[in-house]
C-alpha cells in the first residue's frame, strides 16, 4: 500500500492529488504507455477526525497527456459511507473518466457539447433522484446530444476508430 505525501495547491485554498503527487505509483503500476486511464481514490477527508482537505469537488479529471503517463486521469475522494449507498454514487467515477475521453474524441475531430461532462443542464437534462445523470452519460457516449440543433457527443462507430496519428 502506497501513502499519498503531497498534494497540488490549486487557486485559492484547494489542493488535489495531481500525477506529480501519484508519481511513485504511476511509475510503478502505470508506466507510459501501459494504460489508457488511471483512476486514484484518495483520502481527502478524515471521518474519525470530522476534517476535510478544501478540494474543489468530489472528483476532478483530465486528458491523457505526458504528465498522467499518456493515460486519462481521474481522481475521487472519499466520502461518506452513506453517500456510496446511494444509486448514482458510482457516477461519479463515470463523470470524472469523461472529462478525459471527451477530450480525446475532440482530438480525433468528434464535437463534444459543451462543457463536455459537466454539460447536462446547459442541455436541458434533470438529474434523477435514482440515476443521476445517467441518461445524459448516455447520450453524450452515443453522439445524441442536441446542441445548436446538431447531434453531438461520442458517435457510436467512434469506440470502433483507431486513434488518428497527431499531424
Amino acid at each position: 500500500m502506497s501513502l499519498l505525501t503531497s498534494l497540488t495547491k490549486e487557486r485559492g485554498p484547494f489542493f488535489w492529488p495531481s500525477p506529480d503527487d501519484t508519481r511513485p505509483e504511476l511509475k510503478k503500476f502505470a508506466p507510459a504507455g501501459s494504460y489508457k486511464s488511471i483512476f486514484i481514490f484518495w483520502p481527502q477527508n478524515d471521518s474519525q477526525k470530522r476534517t476535510a482537505i478544501p478540494c474543489r469537488g468530489w472528483g476532478l479529471g483530465m486528458a491523457a497527456s505526458d504528465w498522467s503517463n499518456r493515460a486519462t486521469y481521474a481522481v475521487v475522494a472519499n466520502a461518506p459511507s452513506w453517500v456510496w449507498h446511494h444509486e448514482a454514487a458510482g457516477e461519479v467515477w463515470l463523470h470524472e473518466w469523461l472529462h478525459g475521453v471527451c477530450h480525446h474524441f475532440a482530438e480525433q475531430g468528434h464535437t463534444m457539447p459543451t462543457p463536455d461532462a459537466d454539460g447536462a443542464e446547459v442541455h436541458g437534462y434533470k438529474r434523477s433522484q435514482t440515476v443521476g445523470w445517467t441518461d445524459y452519460y448516455r447520450d453524450l457516449l452515443t453522439g445524441n446530444v442536441m446542441e445548436n440543433g446538431k447531434l453531438v457527443g461520442i458517435p457510436r462507430n467512434a469506440w470502433q476508430e483507431r486513434a488518428k496519428p497527431a499531424v
